[in-house]
């Protein structure tokens, strides 16, 4: 007995090929997708970019890549390269004696010479220019992302390959979008999910009725494809229940083109195998060669640009999903991250997280299931929003460039005062907070609404004026205070 091929259209043996290889070389891999129909090496093309290797894409005599798999290649943006075949062999051997070279520039401890010093350096450049701190990554992790860039380019040292990102910053970006990669799937471990739809969904949704919603954050949601899975995976245990609460998925990431992506909901074949035929032909619907999710679950979703590590979280939520981000940080970025989890959800509230992480760090979640990585929110206070730091220059004597698509420094500051918890005893006790400049001036101004526990929300133009008046009243008197003392002491002192 043999298990029957799956219909030709779902054979895919380039990717399995490309995946296969990817395993086995790591950077020394290289994937050359050439002219054919369809879409397959897409895929696996992605295994081989996360593992170090060389991309390349084939082109037409107008070195746009050749309709068919070389598009569909080209079209994840992952291709370092779209070459005529004639070009391709000499690159090759390029790509050879860079990685040899290389190689003879290994320290004893297995990375590149003065590697400490010039991956600082390279974590300033790019957080100048894209306002995003890589610095608290592993550096094992940023070294393979540099090392890759660097052997596209044939540079040989680090030290010159921050000469070219100080003089290129369209390498910059290219290496920020290096260091985004990201591998994601739909219902990727189904296990995990399924354990989630058991374990945790059913607390989540029961005793909920029409009036109450549903909060979950998805960070690092990538492309999509996570969010949307989580947004149907609820909506089928709404489905086997009475009543029906509104759903809402903030999907959060930093790259802009994979929000781009995720928002347009257009899927290729392959990237919905995962998805099981049933659900497919219930939640997805065909447009134009691609799967879309269907309105009742695009409809929950919300995408949008946020760091969890320097944007201030969300709060009231029910479930956060954060799947294969915490194993690239350092700890003190997993302990902040995880403050910021503890600070988010509900008590009672569920954490999701990847198959090689945990919660081990803190003792703020209980464990649901140790093997899929659920957890719950314990009885306790919530912890406090995570400290806002500014960008580091690497030249103090630059101005900062403005990130793009990034809220201003003090609308984040801002917010996150907003969604502190109100520490007012009384119901008719009220209170207020304000921001000031360094000259003084009242920039932002919050009103309390009295409720212990409550969040402020912003002042109206009144209540700042009343605001920006008082504490002028409260500065004259300190101020007259101040100097009746200043008085009352130098006439003691004469008295003497």
């Amino acid at each position: 007995m043999t298990r029957p091929a799956p219909p030709r259209e779902l054979r895919r043996p380039i990717d399995t090929f490309f995946v296969s290889l990817a395993e086995a070389q790591s950077d020394n891999a290289v994937c050359i997708v050439l002219s054919g129909g369809g879409s397959d090496g897409s895929a696996g093309l992605v295994a081989i970019k996360e593992h170090g290797g060389l991309t390349l894409a084939q082109a037409e005599a107008d070195s746009k890549a050749k309709l068919g798999m070389p598009s569909s290649a080209a079209a994840t943006g992952l291709v370092d390269e779209v070459l005529p075949v004639e070009a391709m062999p000499q690159k090759l051997v390029d790509y050879a004696h860079h990685l040899g070279a290389m190689r003879d520039s290994i320290g004893e401890d297995g990375a590149p010479v003065g590697a400490a010093e010039n991956l600082t350096k390279i974590c300033r450049i790019v957080r100048n220019l894209v306002g995003h701190d890589f610095s608290q990554y592993k550096d094992k992790t940023l070294l393979r992302r540099v090392q890759r860039r660097m052997q596209v380019l044939h540079v040989d040292t680090m030290a010159e390959y921050v000469q070219r990102l100080r003089s290129t910053p369209g390498e910059v970006r290219l290496l920020f979008q290096e260091f985004l990669i990201g591998v994601t799937d739909f219902f990727r471990d189904a296990e995990a999910f399924a354990a989630l739809d058991a374990q945790a969904l059913p607390d989540l949704i029961n005793g909920k009725t029409a009036d109450d919603q549903i909060r979950v954050w998805v960070a690092g949601c990538a492309t999509g494809e996570e969010a949307y899975s989580i947004a149907i995976l609820i909506k089928e245990s709404i489905g086997r229940r009475d009543g029906a609460p509104k759903v809402q998925v903030f999907a959060t990431d930093i790259d802009e083109q994979a929000i781009a992506f995720a928002r347009a909901g257009r899927y290729r074949l392959d990237q919905i195998e995962s998805v099981s035929l049933a659900r497919r032909e219930k939640w997805f619907a065909q447009e134009n060669g691609y799967w879309c999710p269907i309105k009742d679950i695009r409809e929950v979703c919300v995408f949008s640009m946020h760091s969890p590590l320097k944007d201030p979280p969300f709060s009231k939520l029910d479930l956060i999903v954060c799947r294969n981000l915490l194993i690239y940080l350092q700890p003190p970025a997993q302990d902040r991250l995880m403050g910021a989890f503890q600070y988010a959800l509900r008590r009672g509230g569920y954490l999701f997280l990847g198959a090689s992480e945990s919660v081990a760090r803190t003792k703020a979640f209980a464990v649901i299931d140790k093997k899929h990585r659920i957890y719950q929110r314990k009885d306790s206070p919530a912890a406090s929003v995570p400290v806002l730091t500014a960008p580091v220059q690497e030249n103090p004597s630059l101005p900062v460039p403005r990130a793009a698509a990034t809220e201003d420094r003090l609308d984040i500051d801002a917010r996150r005062a907003m969604e502190l918890p109100c520490l007012c005893r009384g119901r008719r006790a009220y209170g207020s907070r304000s921001i000031f400049r360094a000259r003084g001036e009242i920039s932002r101004a919050f009103a309390r609404c009295g409720e212990p526990g409550s969040v402020c929300a912003p002042a109206t133009p009144a209540e700042t004026r009343r605001t920006r008046s008082a504490a002028e009243d409260d500065a004259r008197r300190a101020v007259r205070g101040s100097e009746g003392y200043f008085n009352r002491d130098r006439r003691r002192h004469a008295r003497r």
